[in-house]
């Protein structure tokens, strides 16, 4: 049963990648390895628990999320995982994580270290910071039933409009500015999502009056829309 999920676990590993800011560091102190990733953007609601499976000399960590709810707003948390008790020598810790509206599972990354005693039993237990950073940008609805870039309103605008769009499915979504010459001005959204119909405002008061437009892309769809800043 453990060599199959190795080997599950490898084909994971090989065929998933995660984009995002996280960052694995191990600190240790007597028999006890805190192994953290620091970091982690995610929606708001998420609360993980985690999964640990040493095998050999590998350490097997999955930050399962739990929540059934979601938030309009992402957020950076700090996860950690204490394990006590492993045997001495060098071992790699190999990071997972799944999402509660996401049937994927993603590779984090890994971190090597070195165990010199052995004085507990073996436990392990976890820790999830209070989220640390937010971004409050979109506004949701559950109801979608197609991809669609609406036309902003208002149109012309000065200096904040507001952008519509739904997608039916869970998926990676970019939302981002141009000007007439193709210059990338702002990105608004650039994280996975799920099915809705969302709203935000773009607030171009830095930006001198022009022309501009508002560019969404998903892994099957994309659309452009036309928006006029009159100052």
């Amino acid at each position: 049963m453990k060599i199959i999920k190795l080997l599950f676990l490898l084909f994971v590993l090989l065929n998933f990648s995660y984009s995002s800011q996280d960052s694995l560091y191990v600190t240790l102190s007597a028999d006890t390895v805190k192994i953290w990733n620091v970091g982690v953007y995610v929606n708001c609601a998420c609360s993980f628990m985690m999964d640990v499976n040493v095998s050999s000399d590998t350490i097997f960590i999955t930050e399962i999320d739990t929540s059934k709810d979601w938030a309009t707003c992402m957020c950076y948390f700090d996860l950690c995982i204490n394990i006590t008790g492993l045997e001495p020598g060098n071992y790699t810790a190999v990071v997972y994580r799944t999402l509660a509206f996401d049937p994927n599972i993603y590779y984090v990354g890994s971190i090597s270290f070195t165990v010199n005693n052995k004085i507990n039993p073996y436990s392990f237990t976890a820790y999830q910071s209070p989220c640390n950073q937010i971004s409050s940008t979109l506004e949701y609805h559950k109801v979608s039933t197609k991809f669609e870039l609406f036309t902003n309103h208002p149109n012309p605008f000065n200096p904040t409009t507001t952008i519509e769009f739904s997608i039916p499915v869970f998926d990676f979504v970019t939302l981002k500015i141009y000007n007439l010459s193709g210059q990338e001005i702002e990105t608004l959204i650039n994280e996975n999502i799920r099915a809705g119909k969302y709203k935000i405002v773009w607030n171009a008061r830095e930006n001198p009056s022009g022309i501009y437009f508002c560019r969404l892309n998903t892994s099957t769809y994309s659309a452009v829309r036309k928006l006029i800043l009159i100052k």
